[in-house]
């Protein structure tokens, strides 16, 4: 009987090309030999589902793309949505925060973000957060979501009883 154990590397080998490949900015995705329509398809999945209001089983979804690829901003920013229409608004928050580190001049992670905050009685951050939308937002196509959230930061004014002028922003 021969010796097969020096044909396959050893766990200490194979362990060493994992951290190599991950730290060369490789995803366990690709690790495990999936391409982009692999991703595209499960996300396609918790779409469904999340169209359907199927909250909690989407957001396992979107979960396990996010491990896959965590490098994809949709994914976070899907996880987020879930998260947020279940009342998570701590875990949303934190899932609209990497979408937003991952692409600081979009200002849908923000808006998402100062919605959370809202929820969770972070009233003074999410006139903050506002605040950023609103100048984040330049773009002809955004000026819907600059409009919402300046009134939804003006809201907040009105609520605290803050009535002196708001600065511009």
């Amino acid at each position: 009987m021969s010796n097969t154990s020096s044909s396959a590397p050893s766990p200490e080998a194979l362990a060493g090309q994992y951290a190599e490949f991950f730290a060369a900015g490789g995803t366990p995705g690709q690790a495990w030999g999936l391409d982009p329509l692999d991703y595209d398809t499960l996300y396609a999945v918790g779409h469904a589902m999340h169209s359907q209001r199927r909250y909690t089983d989407a957001a396992a979804v979107f979960r396990y793309v996010n491990y896959l690829n965590p490098l994809d901003r949709r994914f976070p920013m899907a996880l987020g949505s879930c998260l947020q229409m279940t009342g998570e608004f701590e875990q949303a928050l934190a899932s609209y925060t990497m979408a937003s580190l991952m692409d600081m001049t979009d200002p849908q992670p923000s808006f998402h973000q100062s919605e959370c905050m809202i929820a969770l009685g972070m009233t003074e951050e999410a006139r903050r957060m506002l605040a950023l939308v609103v100048r984040q937002c330049q773009l002809p196509a955004q000026l819907p979501l600059k409009t919402r959230a300046q009134a939804l930061l003006e809201l907040l004014h009105q609520q605290s009883g803050d009535r002196s002028p708001q600065p511009e922003v």
